[in-house]
């Protein structure tokens, strides 16, 4: 899982290995050298005994420094080890990585701009009232309506909510909370089970002793017992829908602006005042359904 985040080229690696243990059994070290194998640059952090000493910054610099051209295993690197060198490295990087991506930035803004500008044009001469704008504005709403609808289920919109759980979170969270504990509320007698197994291997055997349970009495006692989990069943499929229901308002109040625009174009009945009416009552209706909604499903 690691390797998918390191082996990103924009990717910076802070690998830290405390200073009781062998450089050479650092897993952390061997994850960096395995997608940058031009090496590390090491630094010298202050010590608990050192922060509880009190030792400033400016101190434990200059004992970072004394360290690598103390120790022999680093004398001959000492002018690439150590925080300032870190630090430069580090800059030219950010300095270089900038100025590469600053065309790309350019040339993808200079093209979202070129279609804009071209979508602009498209609209410039046209009608309000033209049926084929009408029609390409509506299918464009539902193009919009649809990607939002499947971020708000699949958990990959921009926007992350902090505050609640919503849309495929409390789906998820029907699946593995509320219906795992409506079907441990499902009453369960080991000895009444038993006794209609019991009887239901008798009266299929009738007369005859048999040796084996028929497959009959198998499928009727399961038969029964699945009978039971229908009710527990239809209540997560209805939880379901309502959470479905709620991301579909959700996503059409995004929408709802441009919708009574169109309206208001195609049929002149819809005045602005109605539309932020219209709006007002769709909050209104959304917080109704969170009062009345399932508290079993109650947000952390």
């Amino acid at each position: 899982m690691i390797m998918q985040f390191i082996s990103r080229k924009n990717c910076l690696i802070l690998a830290v290995t405390p200073a009781n243990t062998d450089l050479t059994n650092s897993d952390a070290l061997k994850l960096a050298k395995d997608v940058d194998p031009q090496g590390y640059i090491g630094i010298v952090n202050r010590s608990q005994k050192d922060i509880e000493g009190k030792k400033d910054i400016k101190a434990a610099l200059i004992a970072e420094r004394n360290f690598f051209l103390s120790q022999h295993a680093y004398k001959h690197m000492a002018e690439r080890m150590g925080t300032p060198y870190l630090q430069k490295i580090l800059n030219e990087q950010l300095t270089n990585h900038i100025r590469e991506i600053l065309p790309v930035l350019r040339d993808k803004l200079r093209r979202q701009l070129s279609s804009l500008e071209k979508e602009v044009a498209e609209f410039k001469d046209c009608r309000p009232d033209d049926p084929a704008i009408t029609a390409k504005a509506l299918l464009l709403m539902v193009k919009q309506f649809s990607v939002d609808f499947d971020k708000k289920i699949e958990g990959s919109g921009n926007q992350v909510d902090t505050v609640e759980l919503s849309g495929g979170a409390r789906i998820n969270k029907v699946f593995h909370e509320r219906f795992p504990f409506e079907l441990v509320k499902r009453e369960f007698d080991e000895k009444e089970l038993r006794r209609e197994i019991s009887f239901a291997i008798k009266n299929i055997h009738g007369i005859r002793s048999g040796l084996f349970t028929p497959d009959m009495a198998f499928e009727t006692i399961v038969k029964k017992q699945i009978v039971k989990l229908k009710e527990p069943c239809l209540k997560c499929v209805d939880l379901v829908i309502q959470e479905l229901i709620h991301t579909i308002r959700q996503c059409s109040h995004k929408l709802l602006p441009d919708l009574l625009g169109i309206t208001s174009i195609s049929s002149g009945q819809i005045s602005k005042t109605a539309g932020r009416d219209g709006e007002d009552s769709f909050k209104l209706h959304t917080r109704e359904r969170r009062k009345d909604e399932d508290p079993g499903i109650a947000t952390d």
